[in-house]
C-alpha cells in the first residue's frame, strides 16, 4: 500500500475499530463482572495451588504471606473492578 494513499476511513480499519470499541464498551458495562483479567476466584485458586506445592515439595507453610497478598489484591481488584455509577465514568477522546 502507498503511504499516501493510506488513510484512517479504509474499510478494514473502520470495522476494527468498530468491533474493538464495541467489545470494550461491553466489557465495561454488559459483563463488567467477567471482564477482568484475573478475577478474584482465579487468584485465589492460584494462591492456594502455590501453597499446597511448597507444602508438598517444600515442606514450607507460605500461607500466611500469600494471606497478605490476597488481601492485597482484593482490595486492588474492588477498586477496579467495584460498582461504578455513571458520573464515575470517564470517556477519553
Amino acid at each position: 500500500m502507498d503511504v499516501e494513499k493510506a488513510t484512517y476511513s479504509q474499510p478494514l480499519k473502520t470495522k476494527a475499530r468498530q468491533v474493538v470499541l464495541g467489545d470494550a464498551v461491553r466489557a465495561l458495562t454488559e459483563e463488567r463482572e467477567s471482564s477482568p483479567l484475573v478475577s478474584l476466584d482465579r487468584f485465589d485458586a492460584l494462591a492456594r495451588y502455590c501453597v499446597d506445592l511448597f507444602r508438598t515439595y517444600l515442606k514450607r507453610d507460605i500461607s500466611e504471606p500469600v494471606s497478605l497478598l490476597q488481601q492485597h489484591w482484593e482490595t486492588v481488584h474492588a477498586s477496579r473492578v467495584g460498582e461504578r455509577f455513571a458520573s464515575d465514568l470517564k470517556v477519553l477522546f
